[in-house]
């Protein structure tokens, strides 16, 4: 973008340094990326403040809240709204909504799903990484004649062009600008454009974060206990979020997998690493089994989802949960109590020997 009266540069990172001196690690996702920046705007009250990585395939973007406070939004949150202007581009020529595609990796928000299902439009996840979501994306569209929208992963990377198959920064932040622009014109934000789509699909929120595993072998006793059966059966009547079970008879799911997570009941798994999914009267999952890599996503009665992963990169074992509700807070709690079953009936830290990270 080219400086002018609306659009403003912070200097100190305008200039292209491999040492990159500002900044811990350069990846806008990381605490403090945004600080000078956010600085900046708050100089000059700038309504947001965008960003790349430095080959700007990553995009991310702040909204003012207050004289001096900015609040970024998560990559999550950014894939929703990128949905919802691509859907008002669509709707907006009059065009065939149910032709077109959304699509995300399946450790990304399942608020896109709710989005695709109030629109009438196609969806579907894949595994994480572009090579998977602008593959799947693509052969969607060939083999049955839909438009690409979006793909997204919500560690920042948002593919809006059938033409560019990977994450791109720049076509992101273009399209942010476009739909910030126009919200503004309607008395909203980006922000207030959000609260209207959850008041359209309902509130979700994520619950997110890893344990250190130095011991592949250990990583895979546990996904492969719960592959047995495992997964705790407690004396349960109350809780928040997905629904309970009182003690009974041990009962399995298909494939073997538990039928719970300590009080949690489960509706079906999936497990990547096998290709099964339970959901399916075949037991097949739409995604390509990884043999060498531990995957599994847990799918709750009466809504709620975690996916654990093992890292392909480091020695991370990760979990993703989520919930949604009728308000943020409920959705808050559900998915916290969705991560604290599965914390202590499935990954039994203190039994494994997994870390928390600084410790």
């Amino acid at each position: 973008f080219k400086e002018d009266q609306h659009i403003f540069v912070e200097e100190r990172q305008r200039d292209p340094n491999p040492e990159f001196p500002t900044v811990g690690f350069p990846n806008p996702e990381e605490k403090g990326a945004l600080d000078m920046s956010i600085e900046k705007a708050i100089l000059i009250q700038a309504d947001y403040v965008i960003a790349n990585d430095p080959d700007a395939d990553r995009f991310t973007a702040a909204e003012r809240c207050s004289e001096k406070e900015y609040r970024q939004f998560t990559g999550d949150e950014l894939g929703v709204l990128f949905a919802d202007w691509m859907l008002q581009r669509v709707t907006s020529k009059s065009q065939d909504v149910s032709k077109c595609l959304l699509v995300n990796s399946a450790v990304s928000s399942k608020m896109l799903e709710a989005l695709a299902r109030h629109h009438g439009c196609v969806y579907s996840d894949a595994l994480t990484g572009f090579k998977w979501l602008a593959n799947r994306a693509a052969s969607l569209c060939e083999e049955n004649g839909l438009v690409h929208l979006l793909a997204y992963e919500e560690a920042i990377g948002y593919q809006l062009s059938p033409l560019i198959r990977d994450k791109d920064g720049v076509s992101a932040a273009a399209v942010f600008c476009e739909l910030a622009t126009h919200w503004a014109s309607q008395g909203t934000t980006a922000r207030g454009r959000l609260q209207t789509i959850y008041g359209q699909v309902g509130f979700f929120a994520t619950h997110n974060g890893y344990y250190l595993c130095h011991d592949p072998a250990v990583m895979k006793s546990l996904f492969d206990d719960f592959r047995n059966g495992g997964g705790g059966d407690p004396d349960c009547t109350t809780t928040n979020g997905p629904e309970t079970r009182s003690r009974s008879p041990r009962k399995l799911l298909p494939g073997g997998f538990p039928s719970n997570v300590g009080c949690l009941r489960l509706r079906s798994v999936r497990d990547v690493t096998r290709g099964i999914d339970t959901a399916n009267p075949d037991l097949k999952s739409h995604l390509p089994a990884t043999p060498k890599d531990q995957m599994l996503t847990l799918f709750f009665e009466g809504g709620g989802n975690i996916t654990l992963r093992g890292s392909g990169t480091e020695p991370k074992l990760k979990y993703y949960a989520e919930a949604s509700a009728s308000s943020q807070q409920a959705a808050k709690e559900a998915a916290e109590a969705i991560a604290k079953a599965v914390i202590e009936e499935v990954l039994k830290p203190e039994k494994s020997g997994l870390q928390l990270p600084g410790k």
